[in-house]
């Protein structure tokens, strides 16, 4: 977990356990600041503080290119490291906008079942008035037009009957208003 990084970096935030705070790495790196020269406690220790001190300079100036070299090295991997972490808090952000679009979309498709199921159930009860209706109709409609049917066929029945007494009575040269009963 990245810690908290103070107003003003200092060099005791990279010495016993180092920083994670690319702004920190970034101000070590573009100061060129030098770590304190160390040792242990005691007589010892301080002659071999001493002793680094002095040196220091004569080491420094033979490795100077490398020094240099590495310290463009590690600003280049610090540019990268921004833009990957910029990068990752736009991440972040897509993220939290697709959960809400995403919550926003359950929500809209909720509603929408709700208003299908309210829709399914008005067309269920639609069709059972429907099958009510042609019940009745069936039952009633269609007793209705039979008998009207048998009405019609009996009446067809009747003057294909008549019309054919009256054909029986029709002979060449017989009167056509004359009926077979009158003389």
């Amino acid at each position: 977990m990245a810690e908290e990084p103070a107003s003003e970096p200092t060099l005791d935030r990279f010495l016993d356990r180092p920083t994670e705070e690319i702004s920190d790495w970034r101000w070590l790196w573009d100061g060129n600041h030098e770590f304190p020269v160390r040792s242990r406690p005691g007589v010892r220790g301080t002659l071999v503080v001493w002793l680094k001190k002095l040196l220091r300079p004569l080491v420094r100036a033979p490795q100077a290119d490398l020094w240099d070299r590495q310290r463009q090295f590690n600003l280049v991997l610090l540019a990268h490291l921004e833009k990957v972490r910029d990068l990752g808090e736009g991440l972040d952000e897509l993220g939290r906008d697709l959960q809400r679009v995403q919550g926003e979309i359950v929500a809209d498709l909720r509603a929408v079942r709700v208003d299908l199921v309210g829709d399914l159930d008005k067309i269920n009860t639609d069709l059972q008035e429907l099958d009510v209706d042609f019940a009745i109709f069936k039952a009633d409609g269609l007793r209705d037009l039979a008998r009207h049917m048998d009405g019609l066929f009996s009446l067809l029945d009747q003057k294909v009957e008549r019309l054919r007494y009256q054909a029986r009575g029709v002979s060449p040269g017989a009167d056509p208003g004359r009926t077979p009963e009158s003389p």
